[in-house]
């Protein structure tokens, strides 16, 4: 009888399950596996939003060109002018952006990625650039925008990374 009862605790000890450490070490396995997808897919996303930036300004650009075209090489102008020559794209409903759409040289007014309602990371200038563009000759217009990892060429750093991580970028237009 005595080999029977341990026969029989012994069938009820394995069918109780894991025990608490075997729980938690599974646990903390399963939660190092997902911060470590969850970091790599936040680096994915910015990747993503600043490829969508890079599509965005070339778009402009090849606004700005056909603008160019039938404008005997004028630039549109910059506004609204925050009072130091650069036109944001966020200061007012109207924008150089604005005019581009509706003379039908740009389908839509490009916002950024990351905040739809704003497109508050682009400037626009018109003028003299040597100290922006000095690698890129005869600039007269540049574009600025702000992306998290710094950009390849036609796009050149306009500034260092800024204290909320992203970059100034550059495109130089002759």
């Amino acid at each position: 009888m005595s080999a029977h009862l341990t026969t029989y605790h012994s069938e009820v000890r394995l069918k109780r399950g894991f025990t608490l450490i075997e729980l938690l070490v599974v646990i903390s396995i399963i939660a190092l596996l997902s911060s470590v997808i969850l970091s790599s897919l936040g680096s994915a996303r910015d990747k993503a939003r600043d490829s969508a930036r890079i599509v965005a300004i070339s778009s402009l650009r090849n606004a700005i060109n056909l603008y160019q075209n039938d404008n005997a090489g004028d630039y549109p102008v910059a506004t609204p002018n925050r009072g130091d020559g650069w036109a944001q794209s966020s200061l007012a409903p109207t924008t150089f952006m604005s005019n581009l759409v509706t003379a039908g040289y740009l389908p839509t007014i490009v916002k950024d990625p990351q905040n739809n309602d704003d497109p508050h990371s682009l400037y626009y200038k018109v003028g003299d650039f040597s100290g922006f563009c000095a690698s890129v000759p005869n600039t007269k217009a540049i574009l600025h925008f702000y992306m998290k990892n710094p950009a390849k060429l036609p796009f050149i750093a306009c500034s260092g990374q800024g204290p909320s991580g992203v970059y100034g970028q550059c495109l130089c237009l002759n």
